[in-house]
């Protein structure tokens, strides 16, 4: 019996990868640092002995780095997924939408969107993000979805 062949997408467009990683890691950066000084507060009003204190600083700190070097690896792993787009579908790891099922095609700009020249296209259930401005994806998706409107 031969192993069934899995569907070739017919187009991969891949994130901007600058414009997904640097905002996450700044944020996660300034929210670390937030954590960690108010961790630093709460330990400064328990009255602790030296040594009791500066232990709980040290674990404290390792656990914070630890947060925030797993949340970078995180985001590095979710910039780095493709979005696939196949005859009747787009996916994007186990997330997908039938063309059919799109509601609505436009595109969005945020201020970091202007600042890496990106864009996300928002297909009702789904929205593709850190699209890069060169690529006219949205022309390709309304033609998709026009197609599977037809094909029903």
């Amino acid at each position: 019996m031969l192993p069934s062949q899995q569907e070739k997408p017919t187009y991969v467009l891949h994130k901007v990868k600058t414009r997904a990683i640097i905002p996450k890691v700044i944020s996660l950066m300034l929210l670390s640092l937030v954590f960690y000084l108010g961790i630093l507060l709460n330990v400064a009003l328990l009255n602790l002995k030296g040594s009791q204190e500066s232990q709980i600083r040290l674990f404290s700190l390792l656990f914070v780095i630890l947060l925030l070097v797993i949340g970078i690896i995180a985001s590095i792993n979710k910039a780095t997924k493709p979005y696939r787009f196949y005859r009747n579908r787009i996916t994007l790891g186990k997330k997908q939408i039938l063309y059919s099922n799109i509601t609505e095609i436009h595109e969005k700009h945020s201020i970091f969107d202007s600042l890496f020249k990106t864009h996300a296209l928002d297909l009702g259930k789904l929205t593709l993000k850190h699209i890069s401005n060169e690529v006219n994806i949205e022309a390709y998706v309304k033609q998709m979805h026009s197609y599977a409107s037809r094909s029903f």
